[in-house]
């Protein structure tokens, strides 16, 4: 469109084009349809909740009217072992004006865990006063369940290569390849560690009789 703002555009530059429409229902709507909650905080350590959009229910399974009336029931709901640090963050971040970010464990009101991001930045007076802080909180759990089955996937697989009754190795696709991965067994088939070869790159060439070095080479890079 022929209002469009340039690449380094902020959204004050966009919505202040002529044309664009000023409209609070445009406004909410875009914060209600957010995959994020997005919620207002007062500055302060035991900060007061302002404002939630709808999205929170799904996503903590309590509607925002709960949590506006209820000030102790966000922090009821933390894990145990996570809820001291983030308090200990949090009150860093309110007393520093800077960028609160962190990943923890939340009771969902159904009672099971739920993984969430929450992310909130100062909202600042023209003197540069905090008015309040705005959060963006999402359900990452899918996300955690993801990492945590390609963790478990590798430790699995990495486990049956270094039972193998062979050297596995990985190297680089060049002519002089750098090993990336040497399996352990290396130094009881080979006599040395897989760290002396990724530590040294010629040590593979240098522990290869002279005789074998030509056909060695020539299998590895034909010419």
């Amino acid at each position: 469109p022929s209002h469009r703002a340039g690449p380094r555009a902020t959204l004050r530059d966009v919505t202040q084009t002529p044309g664009f429409p000023h409209d609070e229902a445009l406004f909410r709507r875009i914060v209600e349809d957010s995959p994020a909650a997005v919620v207002l905080l007062s500055n302060e350590v035991a900060a007061r909740v302002l404002y939630v959009s709808p999205r929170i229910e799904a996503i903590s399974g309590f509607r925002p009217d709960e949590l506006l009336t209820q000030p102790g029931l966000w922090i009821s709901r933390l894990h145990p072992d996570e809820g001291p640090e983030l308090g200990a963050r949090w009150a860093h971040a309110v007393e520093s004006g800077e960028r609160f970010s962190a990943e923890y464990r939340f009771r969902h009101r159904t009672g099971e865990w739920r993984w969430l991001r929450e992310t909130s930045s100062a909202v600042r007076e023209p003197d540069g006063s905090i008015r309040y802080r705005q959060s963006f909180t999402e359900d990452i759990t899918a996300e955690r369940f993801a990492e945590a089955q390609a963790e478990r996937s590798e430790a699995r697989y990495r486990a049956l290569v270094e039972r193998l009754p062979a050297v596995v190795y990985v190297d680089s696709n060049d002519v002089e390849p750098t090993s990336l991965y040497v399996s352990p067994n290396a130094r009881e088939i080979l006599g040395y560690a897989p760290e002396d070869y990724l530590a040294d790159p010629g040590l593979w060439n240098r522990s290869t009789h002279p005789d074998d070095i030509a056909s060695v080479t020539e299998a590895w890079a034909p010419s």
